[in-house]
C-alpha cells in the first residue's frame, strides 16, 4: 500500500487504540488477512490479496468442509496478462488460477509480516448477481479443502454460518455498514506495492513509509458516501471506451495513502470498537474511477478507491447467507 510516514504514523496510533479497546477483532482482522501468490504460464510473479470468511459444509452429493476465501474476481484476467475485462467468460480463466495460485496465511500475523504458510485452491465460485454482466461485479470465492489451512481457519475465521440476524442488518444496509461514526473505523488490507505512479508523478509523494511488498499492510480510510454507486473506469487503449464496476463503495484516498498492485481482492473492514464487532463489508477493486463516464483521476493525484460491497453476498440469495 502506498503510504507516507506521517500516513503510517497516523495508521499506527488508531491501530493502537483498536488493540487497546478490542484486541480480540483486532488479532483476528490480522489473521484472516491472506496473501494470494504464484507464476503465471507467462512467469512472472502475480500477487493479490483476499480475506478467510468463515469455514462451511459444501452443498455438493459428496459434503466436505471447506475455507471460504473471498478476492476480487478481477485478479482473474489480471493473472492471464489483460488489463480490461476480457470478452471471455471469467469460466474460461478460471483453471489456470486455481492451479497455480496458492493461498498464503499465518498464524500470529503483523502488519509488515509475511505469512509462511500455503493451502491449494480446489474450487472457484464465480459471484455474477441476477442482471449483471459476468466482470462487473467483482466478487469470487475460493476454496479449499486443504486440511492445516481448515484447521487454522476454524480458530481464525470471521464468523460460523449462519449470520445472526443483527450481522445482517447491518451488512445488508450500506447506511449500516458505512456508516462514518467516531467509533466506526474502516480498514483496508493487503499485501500490495508500496510505490505507484499517477500520470508523471511517483507516488507516495513524500518519503515513502516502511511497508514492504508481499507482507502484511493496512490503511484506515473512510466512505466517501453512505451509498453504493456503479463506477466507470476507461479502457487501457481506446480512452473513449469505458467499463464498470456494480456495487462499488468510493472510499477516499490521495497521494500518500492508497492501496496499490497486489492489493486487488483485499478486505475492507468495518471494526467498530465501542461494541467490539468486525465486519468483513468489501473487497478491493482498484482506484480512480468516477460514477459516471469521465476521467478518472483528472490530473496527477490519487481521487479516491474503489471496493466492491459484499451487500449481494450477504442478502437473501447470496452465497453467505
Amino acid at each position: 500500500m502506498i503510504m507516507s510516514p506521517t500516513v503510517e504514523a497516523s495508521a499506527k496510533k488508531s491501530f493502537g487504540q483498536l488493540i487497546s479497546q478490542a484486541p480480540e477483532i483486532a488479532q483476528r482482522l490480522l489473521n484472516i488477512s491472506v496473501m494470494l501468490r504464484g507464476h503465471p504460464p507467462a512467469g512472472i510473479l502475480f500477487v493479490a490479496s483476499g480475506v478467510i470468511l468463515y469455514v462451511t459444509e459444501s452443498k455438493e452429493k459428496e459434503p466436505k468442509t471447506e475455507v471460504y476465501v473471498v478476492t476480487a474476481k478481477h485478479n482473474l484476467y489480471v493473472f492471464s496478462g489483460v488489463v480490461d475485462p476480457p470478452s471471455k467468460d471469467p469460466a474460461d480463466i478460471v483453471s489456470a488460477f486455481q492451479k497455480t495460485m496458492m493461498i498464503w496465511y499465518d498464524e500470529a500475523m503483523e502488519f509488515g509480516k509475511a505469512p509462511a504458510k500455503s493451502a491449494t485452491i480446489n474450487a472457484i465460485e464465480l459471484v455474477i448477481p441476477e442482471n449483471t454482466k459476468p466482470w462487473e461485479y467483482d466478487v469470487m470465492i475460493l476454496k479449499s479443502t486443504d486440511e492445516d489451512f481448515i484447521t487454522f481457519a476454524e480458530q481464525n475465521n470471521l464468523y460460523t454460518p449462519p449470520l445472526d440476524g443483527l450481522s445482517k442488518k447491518v451488512l445488508v444496509n450500506p447506511t449500516n455498514y458505512l456508516n462514518r461514526d467516531k467509533n466506526n473505523y474502516f480498514i483496508q488490507t493487503g499485501y500490495g506495492k508500496s510505490t505507484d505512479k499517477v500520470g508523471k508523478r511517483n507516488l507516495p509523494a513524500e518519503p515513502n513509509s516502511s511497508n514492504l511488498y508481499q507482507s502484511l499492510q493496512y490503511r484506515f480510510t473512510k466512505p466517501v458516501d453512505e451509498e453504493t454507486v456503479t463506477v466507470f473506469n476507461q479502457h487501457s487503449e481506446n480512452r473513449k471506451q469505458y467499463y464498470q464496476f456494480q456495487q462499488a463503495i468510493q472510499m477516499r484516498a490521495d497521494n500518500n495513502d492508497a492501496t496499490a498492485e497486489g492489493d486487488s481482492g483485499g478486505p475492507l473492514f468495518l471494526a467498530r470498537r465501542d461494541k467490539k464487532d468486525l465486519y468483513l463489508i468489501g473487497v478491493t477493486t482498484g482506484a480512480d474511477m468516477a460514477a459516471s463516464e469521465k476521467p478518472c483521476p483528472t490530473g496527477d493525484a490519487h481521487e479516491n478507491e474503489i471496493v466492491t460491497s459484499l451487500q449481494t453476498c450477504y442478502g437473501p440469495e447470496g452465497p453467505f447467507s
